[in-house]
Formats: C-alpha cells, structure tokens, sequence
C-alpha cells in the first residue's frame, strides 16, 4: 500500500512538473519548480531507499522481488529529475560540450563520415544510429541519451556485484549507484559515458577469470576493443585497469601463501596471470590513436611534458586556481561558507570515498562475511579502485591528459558502488547464511539491527540529496543554471546568421557562440569571433561611453543569464550593476542590433585610438 502511494506521488510530480513549462530564462532550475514536486520526488526516493534496505535486511526466501519495486520508484524519480530541462521545455540541457556533440552528430547524419579528428565517436555513431531507425529528432535523442546510460550503469552494477559480492550486499551495491554524482547524467559527454560502461566489462572479465569460457572472453574481447573507438582516455585507463586486476591475483595468491589461506591451492601462481587482454587493448589504443596523428602528437609530447613537470606549470592550473580563488574572494565567503560549498559539491563523494576504503580495510582485516572466491574478485577489484584513487589525485595537482584536470574521477566514481555496497553491507550487521557464515560474523540484536538500518538508509538518504541538487549548476553553488532557452537558440542563430564573421565579439560573459555554431549551422561555418570579457561597469567609470574602450568595432552580447548573474547571484563582486544595465542603453557608441526579451546584441563603435 505504501509503495502504491509513492508512485502515486511520482506520478503528481510530474504532472505538476508538466503544468509549469518555463516562460524564458531561470537562474535556478530547482526554485522554478515548486516545493511540493521536490516534495512529492524526495518522499518517493527515500521511500524507495528505505524499502530497498529493508527488504536487504531479508533472507532470500522472505524477501521475494520488494527491493526492486523500492529501486523502481529511486530510479523513476531520478529520471524525472534528470529530464527536468527535457520535461519544461528547454531546447538543450547545456551550452558547452553539448551542442558541439549534436553538431558532430548532425554532421555524420549529413555527410555519412566521421568528421575530421573525432577520436571518440560511438556516442555519436549510436545517436545517428537511433535517429536513422527511429526518426526522432536528434535534440530529443540528446535529451534522453543521458538517461540511457544511467540505468545501464545501475543495471550492470547490480549483476557485477551479484558476481563479485552476495546478494545483499549487490542489493545495497546498486541502490548506491543511484546517486545522481555527475553532470553526464543529463548531457553528452562521451568519456563519462565510457567509464560508466566499466562494470559491463568488469562483469564479464570476473566470470571469464572463474569459468574460463570461450564466449565470455570473445565477448570481453570485443568489449575491450571497442573502448578505444568510445574514448582514448577510458580505453588507456582500461588497459591500466586489466593490468592491475591481473597483478593483484598474483599479489592475493602471495598473501594468502603466507597467511597458509586455503584459497592458495592453485598448481602455479603465474599460470593464472595473462597480460594478453591488456596487451590486446593497448595495440588497438595506439593503432587508433595513431591514425589520428594529432592525438597522438600531443599525447606523445604531453607525456614528454608530463615526466618533465610541464603541466604542472601550465596557464591550465594557474588559472583554475586564480578563477577559484577569485571567486572566493569577489563573493566574501567565509570559512562556514566554504565549508557548505564544498559539501555541496563533494559531499556525497567524500562519503562513498570513505565507505570504500572502509569496506578495502575490512576486506584487507579479513573481516569480512564474503566467501574465498568473492573475497578473491573484491580484492582485485579494491586493487584497481585504489590505483584510480591515486591517479585521480596525481591528475588534480599534474593533470595526465591534455584535458582538463580532475577528469579521473569519474572512473573513481564508476567503481564507487560495489564497495560502497560492501561497506553498508557491514554496517548493517546483516546475518550472512550459508558459506557466507564466519566467525567474523557476531550476532545483532533486533534493536541493534533496526539503529543500523536507520544509519544505512540516512547515508544513502544525505548522498541522494546532495547528488540531486548538485546535478545542474545553480546558485547553490555559486553557478548560473545552464539551460538553454529558446529565445536563446533564437538569438544566438541570429547573431551567427547576420553578424560579419570578421568583427570580434565581448561580452559579459562568454556565450560560447562556436558551440552554437556547430549545433546550428555545421563544424566548419564561418563565426565572430570572441575577443575578451568587457571591462567592469562597461568602463563608465573611465570613460563615457563604452566605444572609448575599444580601437575597433565590436558586437556586444548580453543575455538574461548575464544580467541575473552579476545582479542576483554574485552581487557581491560588485562587477555589474542594474545602472550599469540602463546607462548602457544611453550609450552613444553603442547600438542596439537585436533583442528578443532575453537576448541582445549591440554595436560597439571602437572610439579608442590605436597606440
């Protein structure tokens, strides 16, 4: 009855949701939508949460198939919310990487070829794909791409933790993995999408180990090589990945030699390592990665720069850390405040880092209720969750691609939940039965169990919480919503479709104009370009009108984001203000070219004289 009663809940949420479309621009996706919806969304989630762990808490006959009807209504809950800008009637979820995806995958839809120097293009093939069988739109494809992947990744985590843990601790394994922890849950991002894949593999790779069966291996073979075509960087750490997990059974059968473990009878301990698998990965990496010359320049000299602390010096860091500290300082945040920021921001990875390196020193402890062959599968996989925990780390300070740093941790992410769902296996002082049953297992009292559900279900309560309002930008964490409107696509295509490509572009803020660009008009099509941001208050402080500030003409792009983000979220940086806005409008040197209510585009007259 009260699971009915949740998915009635559900189902008020989104006709609520359906009932308020957005009527232009917000800078909060989560203050547009009412307090009763969120309401009615977290009641379901938490009721789901606390049916899941309470039918784990079950013996296998008692239990039936509850948990799932619990999963059901996490994961419809957080589909809606993943959808939200999909659901109000935004025309994209995001204005960065996004629309250069739907450009590239809009561009094979025409042309039939990959363009130039995609390295990663299964995501893109995949969408085209769909679009050419289904006809559906490739902007709604984008939109529900995102959460395809999101349930493949809670669905394979459940079946690689059935194969590596018992199924209870693979029931609390998955409700882990229903954490809404990153942004590719509602955008395209092709590396992310990679990592996510992971536990498939993994899958695959432990049930090869214990059956050594010819299909399983043709299948983790193809999987494997494919990984390159999805994303070089997921594909190298895949090949790192193999090699660890091959190492740490050598290094599990050593150990359990000296701790004369029954689990040591093997014949030899070399004949069970095979680095064929890995070495298969990595000759596809690079032949692939070769044939596109230019990622193979820069990977080769980026290593070359890596080994000689180069990165570590680069414009790439110090700005990070300069943009960071200057948004600190702008906004006045105190040590309270950066506290509760950092929280929003890492809370609920922090936590699942915690619980994991719990559940590897309980697994190292041998206190543990797993039997030998999971405990065999567990510490190879902790071997590879702690080699990426490291890595993860080296990339913050030196990053090790030519991307951006910190990328890493979304692997670490991906193998959170098996180990988070050992750890909250343990907390829960759940009884073990059968083989599971060790004398490392001490019987709990009813009251006992009970308080230790409550902690498991508030851990996995506090993480959902703080992963669903951190999956889109917000003033919770100092940032603009990140949803693109229609009158926006409107006045961005105006401004590429009229605008002389050879006049340079200002702003207030970067509007990102060549990611408009490949979505609206192609990869190669001619754009103005941007320049830099526009001074402080327009300059009005200095001169009189903004032309003064420049020796050429420029176009001048202001939005609805612009303006409510210097005027309502970071008032306190004082770089903008209302007057600023209005004075602007009686600027002689500028002339306003366009506006459609949220967008505007101006002429700025360079008045300055060159020196």
């Amino acid at each position: 009855m009260s699971s009915t009663v949740l998915f009635l809940f559900i189902l008020a949420a989104l006709v609520l949701i359906g009932r308020n479309p957005i009527s232009g621009y917000e800078l909060s996706v989560y203050e547009a939508i009412s307090p009763l919806t969120w309401a009615f969304l977290i009641t379901a989630i938490i009721g789901g949460i606390a049916i899941t762990v309470h039918q784990a808490h079950k013996a296998d006959g008692e239990r039936g198939s509850w948990w799932k009807v619990g999963l059901s209504l996490i994961l419809l809950s957080n589909l809606i919310i993943i959808m939200l800008p999909f659901l109000r009637g935004y025309v994209f979820s995001d204005y960065g990487d996004h629309l250069s995806h739907l450009g590239t995958i809009n561009n094979i839809i025409q042309t039939g070829n990959l363009p130039a120097g995609l390295v990663y293009p299964i995501t893109h093939n995949l969408i085209s794909e769909f679009f050419l069988i289904s006809n559906i739109s490739t902007i709604d494809l984008m939109h529900t791409t995102s959460p395809i992947f999101y349930l493949l990744f809670v669905f394979s985590t459940y079946f690689l933790s059935k194969e590596i843990l018992h199924q209870r601790a693979a029931i609390l394994a998955t409700v882990s993995s229903t954490v809404l922890f990153c942004y590719y849950y509602v955008e395209i991002f092709p590396m992310g999408f990679a990592f996510i894949t992971f536990p498939i593999i993994f899958l695959l790779y432990f049930k090869a180990v214990k059956r050594d069966s010819i299909s399983l291996r043709s299948l983790l073979i193809i999987l494997v090589v494919l990984m390159a075509f999805f994303h070089p960087v997921a594909s190298f750490m895949l090949t790192l990945a193999l090699v660890v997990m091959e190492l740490s059974r050598f290094l599990y059968n050593r150990m359990s030699i000296t701790k004369s473990q029954p689990d040591a009878s093997s014949p030899t301990l070399m004949q069970r390592i095979s680095m064929s698998l890995p070495l298969i990965s990595f000759i596809v990496l690079m032949l692939w990665v070769w044939n596109n010359f230019w990622v193979w320049e820069s990977s080769v000299a980026g290593t070359f720069r890596w080994f000689h602390g180069e990165l570590l010096q680069t414009p790439m860091m110090e700005q990070a850390t300069e943009a960071f500290t200057t948004l600190i300082a702008r906004l006045n945040l105190q040590f309270p405040d950066l506290l509760e920021f950092s929280v929003r921001l890492y809370g609920h990875i922090f936590i699942y880092l915690v619980l994991s390196l719990i559940a590897i020193f309980l697994l190292v402890r041998n206190r543990t209720s797993l039997s030998l062959t999971s405990r065999r599968s567990i510490f190879s996989y902790s071997c590879l969750f702690l080699v990426a925990v490291l890595i993860q780390l080296v990339d913050y300070v030196r990053p090790v691609t030519i991307l951006s740093s910190g990328r890493i941790i979304y692997l670490v992410i991906a193998l959170f939940p098996p180990l988070v769902g050992l750890a909250l296996y343990q907390i829960s002082g759940i009884e073990p039965k059968g083989v599971e049953a060790t004398q490392n297992f001490r019987p709990r009292s009813g009251k006992s169990k009970f308080a230790r559900g409550i902690v498991v279900i508030s851990i996995i309560t506090l993480c959902s919480l703080i992963g669903i309002f951190r999956v889109y930008n917000s003033p919770l964490i100092y940032l603009p919503n990140s949803g693109v409107t229609y009158m926006e696509v409107t006045g961005k295509s105006w401004l590429l479709n009229y605008a002389n490509p050879e006049i340079q572009l200002t702003g207030v803020k970067a509007p990102a104009l060549h990611r408009f660009r490949d979505a609206l008009l192609g990869l190669q099509a001619p754009y103005p370009k941007w320049d830099r941001y526009v001074d402080p208050h327009f300059n009005y402080e200095q001169y009189q009108g903004l032309g003064e500030s420049f020796v050429t003409d420029r176009y001048l792009h202001l939005n609805e984001c612009d303006k409510l983000c210097y005027t309502e979220l970071w008032p306190e940086a004082g770089t903008f203000t209302w007057d600023d806005f209005a004075r602007l409008e009686r600027d002689s040197s500028v002339n306003k070219l366009y506006t459609n209510g949220e967008t505007e585009i101006w002429y700025v007259r360079g008045e300055a004289q060159a020196k």
